[in-house]
């Protein structure tokens, strides 16, 4: 276990009893990311790895169900509760067939949306006055979470908040619990970059690309 990990296990068991349930996953999924299995971070927090996984659970619920537990409208049992059953009802819905344009003619426009997607992220982050390796942590954050709830098939369907105009979008997506600092302040701006990212770049290839080219122009910086 590399230093970074067991510091950032330090620091969520020295605020663990503080968190809700989701903000643990979140934290815990974090760490779990940095090649630390679950087994590892229940021993060092002295919880067991089921109850782990219990938790992590609770990130394939959707943002606004997500939400309803922060606020204490539903306990967290319910909450994974609806964050299968909604996994369920996803695997048996068909998936209906559109007729789609010629392939260059949609490979022009996602090109074009996904440099447009790259040049808003960049905004944002200069907006939130992100600098250094932070910023480029929080945007891989975002593409390794994409990839996980892709892969998962655990992504929220797309609601009425797509529709909005960005700027207030952007605003609505704004995680509800207050911002810390160290390592839950850059999981704080990946789950907003998340949630707000996903509805404004709705094609998940235009979407990856803007991630994408949004690391190379802050790499190149």
């Amino acid at each position: 276990m590399s230093d970074l990990s067991h510091d950032s296990i330090d620091l969520l068991r020295s605020k663990w009893k503080d968190l809700h349930d989701v903000d643990r996953a979140r934290e815990i999924d974090i760490i779990r990311r940095s090649d630390v299995s679950i087994n590892q971070i229940g021993r060092e927090l002295k919880i067991s790895a089921s109850l782990l996984r219990h938790l992590l659970q609770c990130l394939e619920a959707s943002d606004e169900d997500q939400d309803l537990a922060r606020r204490g409208q539903i306990s967290t049992n319910e909450l994974v509760r609806r964050a299968k059953a909604a996994k369920e009802r996803r695997a048996k819905s068909p998936q209906k067939r559109r007729a789609e344009p010629p392939k260059e003619v949609v490979e022009a426009h996602r090109e074009k949306s996904a440099s447009e997607g790259a040049d808003l992220i960049c905004d944002w982050i200069l907006k939130e006055n992100l600098y250094g390796p932070d910023r480029i942590r929080i945007v891989k954050d975002v593409c390794r979470e994409f990839k996980i709830r892709e892969e998962n098939h655990s992504l929220p369907p797309l609601t009425k908040h797509a529709s909005l105009p960005l700027n207030v979008l952007i605003q609505r997506s704004k995680p509800k619990r207050p911002i810390d600092a160290g390592v839950a302040a850059l999981s704080w701006y990946a789950e907003w970059l998340c949630r707000w990212s996903f509805y404004a770049l709705e094609d998940p290839i235009v979407r990856d690309s803007a991630l994408k080219q949004t690391l190379k122009r802050l790499s190149e910086k």
